[in-house]
């Protein structure tokens, strides 16, 4: 990933970092919240669609992102499309991401309130963020609907330097663990 963008680096150490979270959730809340790299496939059936998926393959390929286009050969002997011979009808093209993966949200939503629980962490439930502002020490803090601030956020993530900057702060920030990677 190019990480230009600090949303992008954020994204790009989530990636590399999702395996190991859930492994650690799971051992400190006992919930499997379904993890695994199961891969992704894009199909282009229509102009459209073939137009969209081109858009993706440059995108992939600016962010450095893995992937693989498939002939026809290689999407037949796919095991999915063995299975359903019917989802080939149409394909014209197709782009096979190997790293992607998946949770299931239910699983995992009740993991991280576990985990939030364990460390006596105030859940407000049902209270919508309308905003997002810094406080005086450059803590990034969510508001509510109802003008509530919730306590920081954000404040020594890796991505932390970055996205204070996105958010419109010149924030010479120290306390990032890889401040200097910015």
């Amino acid at each position: 990933m190019t990480a230009n963008h600090p949303i992008e680096h954020l994204s790009a150490l989530s990636n590399s970092l999702h395996a190991q979270w859930s492994d650690r959730l799971r051992e400190e809340t006992g919930v499997d919240n379904g993890f695994h790299r199961c891969g992704g496939l894009y199909v282009a059936r229509s102009t459209g669609e073939l137009a969209s998926l081109s858009g993706l393959e440059f995108q992939l390929r600016d962010q450095k992102i893995d992937f693989e286009v498939l002939d026809r050969k290689q999407i037949e002997d796919l095991e999915f499309v063995q299975s359903y011979p019917d989802a080939l009808a149409g394909v014209q093209r197709a782009l096979a991401l190997t790293n992607e993966s998946q949770v299931c949200n239910p699983h995992h939503i009740s993991a991280l309130i576990a985990a939030c629980k364990k460390r006596d962490a105030t859940l407000i439930e049902n209270s919508e963020v309308t905003a997002v502002e810094m406080d005086s020490r450059r803590n990034v803090l969510a508001i509510s609907a109802a003008g509530e601030v919730f306590t920081p956020i954000i404040s020594s993530l890796p991505a932390a330097r970055g996205l204070k900057r996105w958010l419109g702060t010149n924030s010479n920030c120290q306390s990032c663990p890889c401040a200097a990677r910015w």
